[in-house]
């Protein structure tokens, strides 16, 4: 049977916003009979929307984290169920890694210079830079007058050392205290990135498309199997799934890798009862079957979860922070009160979302925009 690949369909369900990812660049989508060259990116409407919903599960996440150290009372007014799912909401980190391999995948796969990989990630830097740098400034001088302030927060230790390193994503690199909790995951998808776009300036000493392709695929097979006991503390094995998933979409060289690489993956995830392993090679599995269904384009396509798509990166930013404050006002209002405590978990969740809307709109959206016309059509001469 002959293979399927994406086609360049566009969904245009979020009003007003074009959809966005956390942190990988913008695919096109769907599926139509074999043909290898791929039309100029759109969207993947289905890993928008995947995307939206890994976003959110980290938002109930957080706000499960920071009721427990803030305002354990009122826990009490949920069930014990919804509960033990939202303590496992952290696993959208997972899926984050595996979209953002396939993701990638796409957005390198046409790339022929050095130059071209260079401006890619210059491109990324613009992209994603300026939301992220917004939110460790407002998060680092907040704590620094809260802390003047008396109040108790330990960010007020934050020095500006701390905030250059996270600013630069190697807060772990040189041990300096993080400023944003959740940025640890940043740090580990610019590695990528910058490890990806390195890979292929490399690799572009071959004029030859599909041999650079076969290269890159083959060479982030092994590093992922190596990394693959480290996968707990690691996203690599998860991204190259989501990079080798995209290989077999488009019928690439080597692309049965993806499969050796998912059985392995699940056999770690059994063998240690690992969640975070699982969740993210199933993500690999559910793209690849959506896929062969031909509803890569159908599948969550609805308005509610491209908007969420749209802004899962700020929404990723903000919520830690939000959870945090709000649960705090919490504790001195709502009390041990469970209708109470209900409608302030709602409307901690709106602020979320209201705040990342208002992130996306006049940082993020911009951001992105300008980034697409950054050196437009001057890769070649690099």
């Amino acid at each position: 049977m002959k293979s399927q690949v994406l086609s360049n369909t566009v969904l245009n369900s979020a009003p007003n916003m074009a959809r966005t990812n956390v942190l990988a660049p913008s695919p096109e989508d769907c599926v139509e009979p074999v043909k290898n060259d791929l039309q100029p990116p759109t969207r993947f409407a289905f890993i928008d929307g995947l995307r939206g919903i890994a976003a959110l599960s980290v938002v109930f996440f957080h706000l499960y984290l920071m009721t427990k150290l803030n305002h354990p009372a009122a826990l009490t007014a949920i069930p014990d169920l919804l509960c033990t799912v939202v303590s496992h909401g952290d696993r959208g980190v997972q899926v984050f890694f595996t979209l953002s391999g396939f993701v990638i995948a796409h957005s390198l796969r046409k790339m022929t210079t050095r130059g071209e990989a260079l401006i890619f990630m210059v491109k990324r830097f613009l992209r994603l830079c300026p939301a992220y740098w917004l939110v460790l400034c407002a998060v680092f001088f907040g704590a620094q007058v809260m802390g003047r302030a008396g109040l108790n927060t330990t960010l007020h230790k934050l020095t500006p050392g701390d905030l250059l390193a996270s600013m630069f994503y190697c807060q772990y690199l040189v041990h300096a205290n993080p400023v944003l909790g959740p940025a640890w995951t940043l740090c580990m998808e610019m590695s990528f990135y910058l490890f990806m776009s390195g890979l292929a300036i490399l690799c572009a000493f071959s004029k030859n498309l599909a041999t650079r392709k076969a290269v890159t695929t083959v060479i982030l097979f092994a590093i992922a199997m190596l990394q693959i006991p480290h996968i707990a503390t690691t996203g690599w094995s998860l991204f190259a799934a989501g990079y080798l998933c995209y290989t077999k979409i488009t019928d690439g060289k080597f692309s049965n890798l993806f499969f050796v690489l998912v059985a392995s993956i699940l056999g770690v995830a059994v063998v240690f009862s690992n969640l975070s392993a699982l969740v993210g090679v199933l993500t690999a599995v559910l793209i690849y079957a959506t896929h062969r269904c031909g509803m890569m384009n159908k599948f969550l396509a609805q308005p509610v979860f491209q908007y969420l798509g749209t802004i899962s990166y700020s929404l990723y930013l903000v919520n830690m922070n939000v959870c945090a404050l709000t649960t705090k006002l919490a504790d001195k209002f709502a009390h041990q009160n469970p209708v109470l405590n209900c409608l302030w978990f709602g409307a901690t969740i709106l602020l979320c979302i209201v705040s990342a809307h208002v992130l996306y709109k006049f940082v993020e959206g911009p951001s992105h925009r300008f980034s697409k016309q950054f050196l437009l059509g001057r890769e070649q001469r690099i």
